[in-house]
């Protein structure tokens, strides 16, 4: 089996477009959720979204004006990937391929064509495989374009789909990840769900009300261990090994005791070979809603106590749904990488049933060398990825 490590990053986010803009915000503890400038409000009990504010698209061969928006951010995440990997510096850098999650796709692309004059416009733009189909292009690659529509789980599920296919030797190099944009579909949705907090999204505080809905795209560059080491490549991390399961108990909540992504953390802990003790830091799912942060909570406790610090980055960029753990696992590889914990910010007092270290409103600096990604999602699926310093 062949090591596989992290070596580029790709992020478009509310908090800034880039590695280094995102994560000098996130440690920063930047707020990017604010008033909603693409749709009326009024209707809603919240004005307030993780929306990506005067997005120029980062494309240097497609033409944007002919992609949907996903698409737009998959392929700027994907060519910011490229270039912080140096993956000029590989040969045969044409044989990636593109591994993409999403939870809605190009959704927001009907609205656009039921007002277009070129009557082609939903199947040029708004199949969800143009999500992955457009990375590939824009880099000029020949490897296969996969999309996993896993809701909230399914940027961690593309990350692991191509570890899995580098790691038995099926393909030597991958751009994974995830994007979703934000829409007022989207947004009506989880506003019918009572999902939505009425002001700032406070994970695991004790007056938590509700998510906030984001947007974005997170691209990871994996490749072997053996292929950066002789290339002299900077590495991030190491993915070690991943856990998954489904709660089989609702269509919109977890399990209430944490069962099932307590489950899938222990999946990935006995797929990365290490113990809990070895675990320095878990990036939370962390939505901000009482029954996940509940859920969430309770299986991290079970496991763990209340030694680990656990924090949220959706406090600060809202729920990006296909694009969020995609993020997440971006954020874990910088924590390794950096010895800084990203806050959760707007946290005032903890929650009895969600008492854990969110690492409160201000970064903190740690050794850390093993970390978690959480991310759990609509009917059930939980998915956990572990990532280790090199």
């Amino acid at each position: 089996m062949e090591r596989v490590v992290v070596t580029g990053i790709g992020i478009v986010s509310a908090i800034g477009m880039g590695v280094g803009e995102f994560w000098d915000s996130a440690v920063s503890g930047v707020d990017g959720i604010k008033r909603i400038g693409q749709f009326d409000t009024a209707p809603y009990r919240s004005d307030l979204g993780g929306e990506i504010k005067d997005f120029v698209p980062y494309i240097k061969r497609l033409d944007p004006k002919a992609l949907g928006r996903v698409s737009q951010y998959a392929a700027s995440a994907a060519r910011l990937a490229y270039e912080d990997a140096k993956a000029d510096d590989i040969a045969d850098i044409a044989r990636a391929s593109v591994f993409m999650g999403t939870g809605i796709g190009e959704a927001g692309e009907l609205r656009r064509a039921r007002y277009s004059a070129d009557t082609g416009v939903v199947m040029k733009t708004a199949a969800a495989s143009n999500i992955a189909t457009a990375a590939r292009e824009e880099l000029g690659l020949s490897g296969d374009a996969v999309v996993l529509p896993n809701a909230c789980t399914a940027g961690n599920y593309a990350v692991t789909d191509a570890y899995e296919r580098i790691r038995n030797g099926s393909i030597p190099y991958a751009f994974a990840g995830g994007a979703d944009a934000f829409f007022e579909e989207v947004y009506l949705g989880f506003s019918q769900l009572r999902a939505i907090s009425a002001g700032k999204c406070r994970p695991f505080d004790k007056n938590h009300d509700g998510m906030a809905v984001g947007e974005g795209a997170a691209i990871l560059f994996l490749e072997t261990y053996k292929s950066a080491a002789e290339r002299g490549a900077r590495i991030y991390a190491e993915m070690i090994g991943w856990g998954a399961s489904c709660d089989a108990y609702s269509m919109v909540v977890p399990q209430p005791d944490g069962s099932g992504i307590k489950r899938a953390m222990e999946e990935a802990l006995a797929d990365a070979g290490i113990t809990t003790d070895d675990v320095d830091y878990i990036s939370a799912h962390g939505t901000g809603t009482a029954a996940n942060d509940h859920a969430e909570a309770a299986a991290i406790n079970s496991l763990f106590g209340r030694r680990l610090p656990v924090s949220s980055i959706k406090s600060m960029i809202g729920h990006a749904m296909g694009a969020a753990s995609a993020i997440e696992a971006a954020v874990c590889c910088l924590v390794i990488k950096t010895g800084i914990i990203p806050p959760t910010v707007n946290f005032r007092e903890s929650a009895e049933d969600s008492d854990i270290d969110c690492v409160p409103n201000i970064a903190r600096h740690a050794s850390v060398r093993i970390v978690l990604n959480n991310a759990s999602a609509f009917g059930g699926a939980n998915s956990c990825l572990v990532f280790r310093g090199v």
